[in-house]
């Protein structure tokens, strides 16, 4: 053995012409280098200018002005009023669960977090959230009513802002300029307004509850109408606007629920809240899709330009603790160092790529027809989103999924809204007639086709005489109007409007039948 060892490193100096290797080899790796630099860059540059024909060819802009709302004097803006800093330095504006989180809990507010959580059959409406829990055990009234009003003298101040929120509306713009670079800089206030709408519209969900329980339907439309101001607000429509305008959307449902089973509506409010309820989530996604193609663009155009922005998404001290040795520190360096000398071709081939997918996104979508809505994720299909080297290496990887289950929100939101615009129609039939319809042609509004199935809601009286309404649900399968679970697009169920619960079903058979 020891000697076939002998003979393999004679042969190795020997033989082998270190010589012009030596003379020759890095010559030869400069080369081949310059060589990879340039083929990449012309195949980026290539892929990139064959992805922008394409939206010359069709007539959409890559300017990205174009996307963003004009400027507006500053006395006419929401976010440079005092309301908007106060809001901002409120401590106790907030869901009542999150302050105790944050530890601002009001005194007479319950300190044990498990009295906050809604119930976890709520979907199934065999329980219902019980305010008087929300206040310290010592102190609970005997009656519900007591409790909101209770907690409204507790939060008089939050109370008091949403108020002045809805009064400031009617004569400041909720407006907000954003450039792409914004995003990447985390002291930037690019998101200000767009957080701001998700934590107000928690806290109007909260607050119209109180109001429900005391009979004041007028507050509660109120706040409806605090999240619609949001909803229009005057921002970039890009991806992340549209996922919180789904968000504010979902609490506009379920405030028109706790209207519902409140009882106390008049037929006026009714009418009302229908008419609140008539803005559209994806009227305009074909909006989002092409602000987000141009966010995309001017992303990679600003990193290929900036380099050193170009670091690995997680830092690698994660993979080992809080605090990273010195040789953790260099191996997060060294991966850097080679992240952000990546030829540009693959910077411009990661912004091919996305503009590519979302044109197929914007010819998949009619939003003349309902088929047309549904064909989006089929017409995706068809593109090959298989991640490159270059997005990965970017992090700006195929928004394939990303996009799909945006989409799919956007359309569950939609049918919520629809069906909850349903349920309006019912209970204002029901004021006029006594009863219910037996039928959802007997009303006087032919109500919206259901986005998963192109077809009718399903409907149908149980044996109480209340409606049972409901959706097919992203799954497209009819499960009789069992309620799906909260847990994601993956769940079994249909998306559900009814004021009792299902004869018979119980919680533990539910459970076992959408999961």
């Amino acid at each position: 053995m020891r000697r076939y060892l002998n003979k393999a490193i004679w042969l190795v100096v020997h033989k082998i012409p270190w010589k012009p290797i030596l003379i020759w080899g890095p010559w030869v790796t400069i080369l081949l280098g310059v060589a990879f630099y340039r083929i990449e860059n012309w195949r980026g540059q290539r892929a990139l200018q064959k992805a922008l024909a394409q939206t010359q060819e069709q007539e959409y802009s890559m300017d990205w002005e174009d996307y963003n709302p004009s400027a507006i004097a500053d006395e006419d803006s929401f976010l440079k009023s005092t309301l908007f800093h106060d809001l901002q330095s409120a401590t106790d504006f907030d869901r009542i669960y999150h302050m105790m989180r944050k530890g601002h809990v009001p005194s007479g507010i319950s300190a044990n977090r498990a009295d906050f959580k809604k119930p976890r059959d709520l979907p199934l409406l065999t329980s219902q959230i019980d305010l008087r829990n929300w206040l310290e055990p010592a102190s609970r009234p005997a009656t519900e009513l007591e409790a909101a009003q209770e907690l409204d003298r507790i939060l008089s101040n939050r109370k008091r802002l949403l108020d002045e929120l809805g009064e400031s509306f009617r004569t400041l713009q909720l407006h907000q300029r954003i450039a792409p670079t914004d995003y990447l800089n985390p002291n930037s206030n690019s998101m200000a307004l767009s957080m701001q709408a998700v934590r107000v519209s928690s806290v109007c969900q909260e607050d119209a509850h109180l109001a429900c329980v005391q009979g004041d339907i007028a507050r509660a439309l109120s706040r409806v109408e605090i999240n619609n101001a949001f909803l229009l607000a005057q921002v970039p429509r890009t991806l992340v606007a549209s996922l919180i305008d789904n968000t504010v959307a979902q609490s506009n449902c379920d405030i028109t629920a706790h209207i519902l089973r409140s009882g106390k509506a008049s037929s006026a409010e009714l009418g009302r809240l229908r008419d609140l309820l008539d803005h559209s989530l994806i009227a305009d996604y074909d909006q989002v899709l092409l602000t987000e193609m141009v966010f995309h663009y001017e992303i990679c155009e600003h990193l290929r330009q900036n380099r050193y922005l170009l670091t690995t998404q997680d830092p690698m001290s994660a993979l080992f603790s809080p605090t990273p040795s010195t040789w953790e520190e260099r191996l997060q360096n060294g991966i850097d160092f080679f992240y952000q000398r990546i030829p540009s071709g693959w910077i411009h081939r990661a912004a091919a790529d996305n503009i590519t997918y979302n044109l197929a996104g914007l010819e998949g979508i009619d939003f003349t027809s309902l088929e047309g809505q549904q064909s989006f994720p089929r017409k995706t299909e068809q593109i090959d989103t298989t991640n490159s080297l270059a997005s990965r290496m970017t992090g700006l990887v195929s928004v394939d999924e990303i996009m799909r289950n945006a989409y799919l929100k956007a359309q569950q939101a939609e049918t919520e809204r629809h069906l909850m615009r349903t349920a309006i129609q019912l209970e204002l039939y029901r004021e006029k007639h006594g009863h219910y319809p037996a039928s959802l042609r007997e009303l006087p509004e032919l109500p919206a086709r259901d986005f998963f199935s192109g077809q009718a809601f399903r409907y149908q009286l149980k044996p109480d005489g209340t409606p049972h309404l409901w959706s097919l649900g992203p799954d497209r399968k009819d499960d009789n109007g069992l309620p799906r679970q909260q847990t994601g697009n993956d769940s079994k169920g249909d998306l559900v409007w009814m004021l009792t619960p299902i004869p018979g079903l119980t919680e533990k058979d539910w459970r076992k039948a959408t999961r």
